[in-house]
């Protein structure tokens, strides 16, 4: 397939032009105007030394229109046409168009990352991640290339444990984290892909970034290390995410001013105190992928689209084969998700 066709990025963003939000809200509060920034893109057709300088300089690079958009768009249809005849979507819709049914309860409608799903839609989930169409899609030619390129890897492997999560409007969103903290079971480098499946609005759930952060985030992982070495933790209890010095479900926090205030310590030992770090956001369309690196610092905000748009997307984590065939990584995601999987 032939890569979609996108103008070079000269400049730091594709958004330069636009207004950014006066707040962007998450699950507990919000990030005001002037502690956000816009992502800076990079064309598709950008030379791979860079690409592979973008992600080394920023953690993570933005990439327009990596995957053909009508090949994003029929994976979307697939998708949500697995929920036809529940209360998911409107009536009348196309399922391309992934339209919430904002007559029922956010609350019975959660994806992964917005609490266990349950009933139909649990049932409907897990079958989505083993659907040919699906496995297809994660092994899109372009996708995959990027991936080798920007890693100089002459093989790739990709967990099989993948994220393909819907996030309906009012629902809750995916607090703060970095990913490091679910593979902590394996110590040879990951990379990560979220793929949107379709265009997300400002307001409509997407990923924001802590800028320059893997190394706050490394920091964090390390006063993790020490805490767990000093606490006796046994080796299951050291790479769980759910542990005692860790939250219910994971995440670092729910509020990115909190989680900034919370870790002005380990934020002054790895000399990121007194800098003016943004929160970097995006309006994504479909084709594009965001890789970052496992200590880079995310979440993502409420979904709040005006036209009442699920957002649809998919995280995506590889290894070099070569680490993966030294046991360097972490075997814990080499099976499908299911609920309850511990991860």
């Amino acid at each position: 397939m032939a890569i979609a066709a996108v103008s070079p990025v000269v400049g730091a963003t594709l958004n330069d032009a636009r207004t950014l939000p006066h707040t962007l809200r998450v699950n507990a509060g919000s990030v005001p105007e002037a502690k956000l920034g816009w992502l800076r893109a990079t064309a598709a057709e950008t030379p791979i030394e860079v690409i592979r300088q973008r992600l080394e300089q920023d953690e993570y690079v933005w990439i327009k229109g990596l995957i053909p958009s009508q090949d994003v768009l029929a994976m979307r249809e697939h998708y949500f046409s697995q929920y036809a005849n529940t209360g998911l979507l409107e009536q009348d819709t196309n399922f391309v168009d992934g339209i919430y049914n904002s007559k029922d309860d956010a609350a019975l409608h959660r994806g992964i990352g917005g609490g266990d799903p349950t009933g139909e839609d649990l049932d409907r989930l897990i079958t989505a991640h083993k659907t040919p169409v699906y496995q297809q899609f994660v092994s899109h030619p372009n996708l995959r290339k990027m991936v080798r390129e920007l890693m100089q890897w002459d093989e790739e492997i990709m967990l099989r444990r993948s994220m393909l999560r819907h996030n309906v409007p009012g629902g809750q969103s995916t607090g703060v984290h970095y990913d490091k903290l679910f593979l902590r079971g394996g110590q040879g480098f990951f990379l990560t892909a979220w793929v949107p499946i379709g265009d997300i609005s400002l307001s409509g759930g997407g990923l924001f970034y802590l800028q320059d952060s893997a190394k706050l985030g490394q920091a964090i992982e390390d006063d993790f290390d020490r805490r767990a070495l000093t606490s006796g933790f046994s080796i299951e209890e050291k790479v769980s995410a759910f542990n005692a010095h860790m939250t219910s479900i994971g995440i670092l926090s729910d509020h990115p001013s909190e989680f900034e205030k919370d870790h002005e310590r380990i934020a002054e030992g790895a000399g990121m105190s007194g800098r003016d770090y943004k929160w970097l956001v995006a309006e994504y369309e479909a084709g594009d992928v965001v890789f970052h690196l496992p200590c880079s610092v995310h979440s993502s905000c409420m979904n709040e689209d005006p036209n009442g748009k699920i957002r649809l997307s998919t995280d995506l984590r590889f290894y070099n084969k070569k680490d993966y065939d030294e046991g360097r990584a972490d075997e814990r995601w080499m099976k499908y998700w299911t609920p309850g999987d511990g991860l």
